[in-house]
């Protein structure tokens, strides 16, 4: 999928620059999982962060809108940013909590047509 070789990509650039976290943040846990697998041996420092989760780690956290809530990153990667995926009032909140994490740098993804809530940036 050229999205997911898109986020592997953005991944490397952080393992290069000077920041410490990045963030990708799903709007579900089955999306972070996909995400966590396909990027995992990246480096060492990736971390799938969900319900089992017993600590917070520097590096790359791969997690969803639910588990990212009060959380920052340097960076942030919100994935799957298409129609499909964000419908409803209740996604574009969790639009907005997936993007509002990062502190410095957002990229948003997409391999489908964009959400309705961001085509006005377009």
């Amino acid at each position: 999928m050229d999205e997911l070789n898109g986020i592997r990509k953005l991944s490397r650039e952080f393992l290069e620059s000077k920041h410490y976290t990045l963030g990708i943040v799903c709007k579900t846990g089955i999306q972070a999982n996909q995400v966590y697998e396909a990027i995992r041996e990246l480096h060492p420092d990736v971390h799938l962060l969900d319900f089992r989760s017993e600590s917070f780690h520097e590096g790359i956290t791969v997690t969803f809108s639910h588990m990212a809530k009060g959380l920052e990153f340097d960076q942030v990667i919100v994935p799957f940013v298409d129609g499909l995926t964000y419908q409803t009032e209740l996604d574009r909140s969790l639009l907005y909590v997936a993007c509002t994490r990062a502190m410095h740098i957002l990229h948003l993804t997409c391999s489908g047509k964009i959400t309705a809530f961001l085509q006005s940036l377009d």
